[in-house]
């Protein structure tokens, strides 16, 4: 092999290592804290865009499924 081969492989081996570490790094500081269970989750997304996204959502839930009317169930959910 020649010397310019040998070095386009090593730039493309630092490449894909620095590739590798970026993707780790990203995935360890998307954990979160699952509140119910207490267990690290992987999220995409933060919190107030999961907030926002619900919202969005809410209304088209509502039309397709309807509204369940039972107050001790909301009690007991929002508990």
């Amino acid at each position: 092999m020649n010397s310019a081969y040998r070095a386009s492989m090593r730039t493309w081996r630092n490449v894909i290592v620095a590739a590798l570490i970026v993707c780790a790094c990203n995935g360890l500081s998307s954990c979160a804290v699952n509140p119910v269970s207490g267990h690290s989750d992987f999220v995409t997304m933060s919190e107030s865009q999961e907030i926002a996204a619900g919202r969005d959502t809410h209304p088209k839930i509502i039309e397709q499924y309807g509204q369940y009317d039972n107050p001790a169930l909301q009690a007991y959910v929002q508990t």
